[in-house]
């Protein structure tokens, strides 16, 4: 029996890492921990990963912000997460290195004196002309023209080439006397050139903080990027820079790398930077076009696969338009001179930001971004349109534009070729992500639910997916199974809006598994399954009021409450200004949900306008105590699913005293509303 033990040990002992490892394993590494970014820069730090030996099917980059105990900076700066590649190619550049200094100091000459001199002064006490030593002279020497920025020398002498005046009685100067120099040195320059190693940052993840003068110490949120395609870039130590473009502190930032094993849907192979920086927008002296010139690569024959990747933000404004954050120009890619594709570098749907509501202009639609949310980069697949073993010649233009003001408006771009084997599966679907239900802070505005779990599911095998069957429910709960049909190409995405399933569960942990991509196994197993913890609806009294006050934007206002079939029970549109409406509703056993719409975006209250301020309420019809008060600055919509008879969660505590201050942040009237 010791000896089969004997050669187990010794297999497990030679046996390479990766055949050790079971695919799902999950490794963190972190590279900064709420590091405080006060002022305009980087910090750089070494994070160590695993080696090569081992491969991930997700890298997620777990991107977490919090506010320093001296608070959050009150603006929307940009944020980038980079892998600083050391590339082990040197380079060098031009540098010119004095043969002395002067108290530090490259001075084209200096007179002095190798003996002690004198300063003199007026002495107030005693009324006369006195002195004292001059302060002395560092001199360092560079001799070495092998070496000219090692010293070779240092030498402390006394300053000369000045004047000493003498005073009378009452400080005023009566003559004066010069103080010579017994040594004169005229300084030159050594020239040589300084060999660096070429770093090349490559961004993984940008982010623009929120406006954050309404934020608590305590506060932080975290957002997910996914960063699979970087992993050839995280293996052994790899330095991380978190660069900020604030010019106030400040936010605390933390990164984590969850990193989890198995095989991604096509490995990949090489990532270039093709254009990287913020560019001038409209400046007809320095166009935008000098810098997004055309990239000649080539593509090698096993990378088979590939895709340009492009992260793209407008800042500043300027001319009618206020380019080039609140204009939507159109960017245009092309390969060997031809156009394929074209996006509008737009965000529309700030006033749904996750985090709300926000200090300043934060429902604002933008180029591409919106306060305190991550910024989702455009991805071109070019697999069809290049030649492994050939060259092609990227190119990418932007719509033209002529800045009439003195401002500096601008994109900020991070374009990269990313290329990529052959996918690793024929018939491979993913369980992506669960919206709903689903505690993520991001995901806040649509849950609470009771009625469809909503998913996303991808297609990561090669062959078109058109069906899929999916297996969900709440731990302890019975499960529900749904066919899904549709059609997804390779790495497309569906959101799918699941039948309502049972919520009496044992546990606040909901799961939803995809198997049988078009009725036949799934080549690949490990990415089927998702579980996230949530908290359930509440739940209502039978009898409830809808109370709400229009600002003095009535029109923008519209409501509606409607039952698990969508009927639609109570309904509110083409409301007056400045007008409280109310609708009163009795309810049976059932989940209900409420929706309410802003159709300028901004809510029922902001501060940056002047339509005054509104609220929407759900009171008990009974007793008249508050069930729920939603905020007034809450952007675009508002959400709320509930249930009324049956508790799935925790029942919703009425509140028999309600206070509300109105607008916040102000500098001017405020409204305090109470009961």
């Amino acid at each position: 029996m010791k000896k089969p033990a004997s050669l187990l040990l010794l297999l497990l002992l030679v046996l390479p890492l990766r055949m050790i490892a079971a695919n799902g394993d999950t490794t963190v590494v972190q590279s900064h921990n709420a590091a405080i970014w006060s002022w305009y820069g980087s910090i750089d730090s070494w994070a160590v990963f695993p080696d090569t030996s081992v491969d991930y099917r997700k890298i997620t980059l777990k991107y977490k912000l919090g506010c320093p105990t001296s608070g959050c900076s009150a603006w929307d700066y940009t944020t980038q997460i980079f892998i600083m590649r050391h590339t082990g190619m040197l380079d060098s550049n031009m540098v010119l290195s004095p043969y002395f200094t002067v108290n530090g100091n490259a001075d084209d000459s200096v007179l002095f004196n190798n003996d002690s001199t004198y300063v003199y002064f007026f002495n107030t006490t005693t009324l006369t002309t006195d002195s004292t030593l001059a302060a002395t002279l560092q001199l360092v020497l560079y001799q070495d023209s092998l070496n000219p920025q090692t010293p070779t020398d240092t030498l402390w002498v006394y300053p000369g080439n000045y004047y000493n005046y003498l005073y009378d009685t009452t400080g005023a100067v009566i003559d004066s006397s010069f103080v010579g120099a017994d040594s004169t040195w005229y300084n030159g320059d050594y020239t040589f050139y300084n060999v660096f190693e070429i770093i090349e940052p490559i961004q993984i993840a940008r982010y623009i903080t929120p406006y954050g003068n309404n934020l608590s110490p305590s506060w932080n949120n975290t957002w997910l990027f996914d960063i699979t395609d970087y992993a050839p870039l995280l293996h052994d130590s790899v330095e991380i820079r978190a660069f900020y473009s604030g010019w106030s502190s400040g936010f605390a930032i933390t990164l984590d790398f969850e990193l989890i094993e198995g095989t991604p849907p096509r490995t990949p192979i090489r990532i270039t930077p093709l254009w990287s920086g913020y560019f001038p927008y409209g400046n007809t002296s320095n166009s935008i076009e000098n810098y997004l010139v055309p990239r000649t690569q080539y593509i090698a024959a096993n990378e088979v696969n590939s895709e340009v990747r492009i992260d793209i933000t407008g800042h500043g404004f300027g001319g009618n338009e206020n380019c080039a954050e609140f204009c939507a120009k159109m960017y245009y890619l092309k390969l060997d001179n031809v156009t394929h594709f074209g996006e509008q570098v737009w965000r529309d749907k700030c006033g749904l930001n996750a985090h709300y509501p926000q200090g300043g202009t934060w429902l604002y639609d933008r180029a591409n971004w919106c306060p305190g949310d991550r910024v989702y980069p455009f991805s071109h697949e070019i697999t069809s349109l290049v030649t492994p073993g050939d060259s092609v010649v990227i190119d990418m233009d932007m719509d033209y534009f002529v800045n009439i003001n003195n401002s500096n408006p601008g994109y900020q771009v991070d374009g990269q070729l990313i290329t990529y084997g052959a996918p690793n599966f024929s018939l491979d679907v993913e369980m992506q992500e669960i919206i709903a239900p689903n505690n993520f802070t991001n995901v806040k505005r649509l849950n609470p639910i009771c009625k469809s779990p909503v998913v996303i599911i991808r297609n990561v095998g090669s062959t078109t997916l058109t069906s899929v069957v999916i297996n969900y429910g709440v731990t302890g709960a019975t499960q529900s199974t749904y066919t899904w049909n549709g059609n997804l190409l390779f790495l497309e995405s569906d959101t799918v809006y699941l039948p309502a399933t049972d919520w009496f569960g044992t546990a606040a942990v909901f799961s939803a598994t995809v198997s049988s991509p078009n009725g036949n196994a799934d080549q690949y197993s490990d990415n089927n399954s998702l579980s996230v913890p949530y908290v359930a609806a509440p739940s209502y009294t039978a009898y409830q009021v809808y109370e709400c006050r229009t600002n003095l934007d009535g029109w923008h206002t519209s409501y509606t409450v409607e039952d698990a079939s969508g009927n639609i029970l109570i309904s509110r549109n083409g409301l007056s200004a400045n007008t409280i409406y109310r609708d009163t509703f009795l309810f049976s056993a059932g989940c209900y949900i409420f929706r309410h719409y802003d159709a300028g975006k901004d809510g029922l209250s902001f501060w940056a306008n002047n339509s005054g301020a509104g609220y929407m309420r759900i009171k008990n019809a009974t007793t008249g105590a508050f069930i729920k008060n939603f905020g007034a600055d809450f952007g675009t919509a508002l959400y709320q699913e509930f249930t009324v008879g049956y508790n799935i969660g925790q029942a919703e505590q009425e509140a028999e005293q309600f206070m509300e201050v109105y607008p916040n942040p102000t500098g001017g009237l405020i409204t305090v509303d109470f009961q």
